[in-house]
């Protein structure tokens, strides 16, 4: 839907309606909107893969940035396995407890990494 700044003047349009050559308008640039600031922000290039157990929560939940755009996303709760020490042999210790990483992903990373489920 065209704004009203993308209107064309009258001259232009009866031009057009003429048949003759119009002036070709500028371009209306249109910034990328700053991504807003979130504290506890999960990338998905952040996670372990081959640490992944599973999702254990996620709530979708909106971020509004300083411009008053949108930014759709889900709190999520995702269940890691444990890690064990490195060069420890598996029957010296239990096994390791879980960890669980809580923050907000961006839609985007969340259906990735339900894909990779």
């Amino acid at each position: 839907m065209p704004l009203m700044n993308e209107a064309m003047p009258k001259e232009e349009w009866e031009r057009m309606q003429r048949g003759e050559k119009t002036n070709r308008p500028k371009p209306i640039p249109r910034t990328e909107p700053t991504f807003p600031k979130v504290k506890d922000l999960i990338k998905f290039e952040d996670i372990p893969l081959t640490e992944f157990d599973k999702v254990m929560n996620a709530k979708m939940r909106r971020i509004r940035n300083e411009e008053g755009v949108n930014f759709i996303g889900y709190d999520v709760t995702i269940l890691l396995k444990g890690k064990r020490g490195a060069g420890r042999p598996k029957e010296d210790e239990s096994e390791p407890s879980p960890r669980t990483l809580t923050g907000w992903m961006i839609e985007g990373d969340y259906e990735k990494l339900r894909r990779q489920r």
